[in-house]
């Protein structure tokens, strides 16, 4: 076999170790150049029904922007300032954000952020007792709540009762439901934070104790 076949059929090789190296140097310096958003903060405004994120930008590369967008929707785009960025969205519902930086030509420099609802959202009470087995109908509930969140309890679309959460069990008397069904709801609300979902209790007759078991 001639020097010029043998050097033919080795520089492939080479163009293939080279390559290699030269890819595996650029991951390494993008793994230690990875762009991101620090000290993300939520806040909610009911009467608005707006979501509004806050935070820092850290990076060797810049930030120029920021991207906001909910269940997937349309994208909203805020300039970063003086290395933070405050970006806000109206929505309903209880589905994730996604938030992430850019540069200039609005492509992604940063991981993207998933925000789900217990980002923005205060914590749905726990119901733990209902107890219907008293005769004269009243209803004793058990609930442990988040604590300083406000606890409201309907029967239908009346309002029965309201407690301020303490992080641990606390039992709300409701009366006047001699005789009838108690079907529960109950949300909680924090500060700055939009009301949690909705939970229930099953339909319970007088002369039932429900209680949950953990």
């Amino acid at each position: 076999m001639s020097k010029f076949s043998k050097l033919s059929k080795f520089l492939p090789i080479v163009g293939i170790m080279v390559f290699g190296l030269l890819f595996g140097a650029e991951n390494s310096v993008s793994a230690k150049t990875v762009s991101a958003l620090n000290g993300v903060r939520t806040s909610y405004n009911a009467s608005k029904k707006v979501a509004t994120f806050s935070g820092r930008t850290s990076s060797k590369f810049a930030i120029n922007r920021v991207a906001l967008t909910y269940n997937n929707g349309k994208k909203v785009y805020v300039n970063v300032h003086k290395g933070t960025f405050k970006i806000s969205e109206k929505f309903q519902g209880y589905k994730t954000f996604t938030l992430y930086g850019t540069n200039k030509r609005n492509k992604r420099v940063t991981k993207v952020y998933k925000l789900g609802s217990n980002k923005y959202a205060s914590q749905a009470p726990v119901i733990l007792k209902l107890n219907h087995g008293n005769k004269n109908g009243n209803v004793a509930l058990s609930v442990r709540a988040q604590k300083n969140s406000v606890v409201h309890v309907y029967n239908g679309s009346k309002k029965v009762g309201t407690v301020k959460g303490n992080g641990k069990t606390q039992t709300l008397q409701i009366k006047n439901l001699k005789n009838k069904t108690a079907h529960l709801r109950l949300n909680a609300k924090m500060n700055k934070l939009k009301t949690s979902q909705d939970t229930y209790t099953p339909r319970i007759k007088q002369g039932i104790i429900y209680q949950v078991s953990f």
